[in-house]
């Protein structure tokens, strides 16, 4: 008898131990989710050309929070941001993920994010390139790296087939592959240009660079330009400014 209830005390010690560890870890958890998402809201306001950010902002740590905030290094954060810009350009809905984040430095092992903007956005930059007005025009879908934005000049209807790609030098560009007035093709060496910067290294925070551009789908079936920005090592999540 005297050892069932010594088995039943150690049992009872423990459920207590457990419970109140999981307390601590669901406290700490609360607590480090939210100073994620501020630091996340944080950092997308400097990333953004005007400082206004994204309009709602999540952000969450992965693995065990109260012991990776005794040793200091978080194993890894992942954030989500809708409504907003970064570095001059719409997005509408932006996610991110960080390798492991050493807490003394702020700085990441690595970190990928994939931003989705809605093209319809570059209409104006794609009238620049084509030399019409195609604000009033539509967007569809070319190829899965190029976009055909169309629209109408003085009664003459005109096409753009552009493709959207990285730069090679850690930015994004535009550049027309082919167009068209009114069903005959033009050189795009005649238009007034044949490529525009959507985005530059100096637009992006220090370390992050452009690695992707593709064509994708909305759950509607408009087209979505989904683009892939990367920091490979050592990246500071204390921002700038």
């Amino acid at each position: 008898m005297r050892y069932n209830r010594e088995v039943k005390a150690a049992v009872a010690v423990l459920a207590l131990l457990v419970a109140l560890g999981a307390a601590a870890e669901i406290g700490t958890r609360v607590l480090l989710d939210g100073a994620v998402r501020a630091a996340a809201d944080l950092g997308l306001r400097r990333a953004s050309s005007d400082g206004g950010g994204f309009a709602d902002v999540t952000g969450d740590a992965r693995g065990w929070a109260l012991p990776d905030l005794l040793r200091g290094r978080l194993t890894g954060v992942d954030v989500v941001a809708v409504d907003g810009e970064l570095g001059g350009l719409p997005v509408g809905r932006l996610s991110g993920s960080t390798g492991a984040v050493d807490l003394g430095t702020r700085q990441a092992d690595d970190v990928v994010v994939v931003a989705d903007t809605d093209p319809g956005a570059l209409l104006d930059t794609a009238g620049e390139l084509a030399g019409a007005d195609l604000s009033g025009g539509e967007v569809t879908t070319a190829g899965a790296d190029t976009l055909r934005f169309s629209g109408e000049v003085a009664g003459t209807p005109v096409e753009a087939d552009v493709l959207v790609a990285p730069d090679g030098a850690g930015g994004l560009v535009a550049t027309v592959r082919s167009a068209r007035a009114a069903g005959a093709a033009v050189d795009p060496s005649l238009l007034p240009r044949s490529e525009a910067a959507l985005l530059g290294p100096a637009d992006l925070p220090p370390g992050f660079s452009v690695t992707g551009a593709e064509v994708t789908s909305a759950p509607d079936g408009a087209p979505v330009l989904r683009v892939t920005l990367e920091c490979p090592d050592r990246c500071d999540l204390a921002g700038t400014g």
